[in-house]
């Protein structure tokens, strides 16, 4: 037959193939060509699951993976909780928890993380953490002195000896009381023979809303064992509190 470009096509089915004739005589056998393409993209699929079954499959050797991908300062202030034989319960409003986030991603948690609360609305700090409704009025939500009670909050409903909290501004609008987004307010709250004492720090971080809010739930990590040290040395146990029993908040621009 013809084609529209004159050339002169013959089918011959005994052979399998399909001759052009034209200018050029092109000769190709017809089922080897659909076997060689079926045969190249069943090599591509082959190719590429065993590419993504080797990433996924994949495990580091070493013992713990999930700690060794921490930066350094995490991966300190986890090894000196369970080093210490910490019991933490964490309270988070701004980081909406992500600080136990964080710390499940460690195998075996479970022997130092005992509980976790997010409380981001004002009622539920009130509710279930037992914050004083006139120091939400008297300091707004984004202050030490909210973190400190939502902390000591935490840690007398848990069978912890550790609470850490955070409240703050994460953005990307402002709140009351002109602070300013990326300001967070932590609190660190300790207990010993049946004596407590509570730290409180505030900090502000750059970025948009999440790079705001993994910071924060960093920093409430990182900071805990320095605050934990401090308390071991300012209540040695026998020792005697005075005032409410707690550390006086301290607030500082620098770790």
């Amino acid at each position: 037959m013809q084609d529209s470009v004159g050339a002169s096509t013959l089918v011959n089915p005994g052979h399998g193939c399909i001759e052009v004739r034209g200018d050029v005589v092109q000769t190709f056998q017809a089922t080897f060509k659909v076997v060689v393409l079926f045969a190249v993209g069943v090599a591509q699929a082959l190719s590429w699951r065993q590419e993504r079954t080797g990433r996924l499959c994949a495990r580091p050797t070493h013992n713990n993976p999930t700690l060794s991908n921490m930066n350094s300062d995490l991966q300190s202030a986890v090894r000196y909780i369970d080093e210490h034989e910490l019991k933490l319960v964490t309270a988070e409003s701004c980081t909406a928890g992500l600080v136990a986030s964080t710390l499940s991603e460690i195998p075996g948690c479970g022997k130092w993380l005992e509980c976790a609360f997010v409380t981001y609305s004002e009622d539920s700090k009130l509710r279930h953490l037992h914050v004083r409704p006139e120091t939400l009025e008297r300091y707004n939500l984004t202050s030490e002195e909210v973190a400190r009670e939502m902390a000591e909050g935490a840690l007398h409903l848990c069978q912890a000896n550790v609470a850490v909290s955070d409240t703050g501004l994460a953005g990307p609008s402002g709140g009351d009381g002109g602070v300013p987004v990326g300001t967070v307010c932590f609190a660190w709250a300790f207990e010993q023979d049946g004596k407590t004492a509570t730290y409180a720090e505030t900090r502000h971080f750059d970025g948009d809303r999440n790079e705001v809010r993994r910071a924060a739930s960093d920093f409430a990590i990182t900071r805990l064992p320095h605050f934990h040290r401090r308390f071991q040395m300012e209540w040695k146990p026998g020792m005697a509190l005075t005032g409410n029993d707690r550390a006086q908040p301290q607030t500082q621009s620098n770790p």
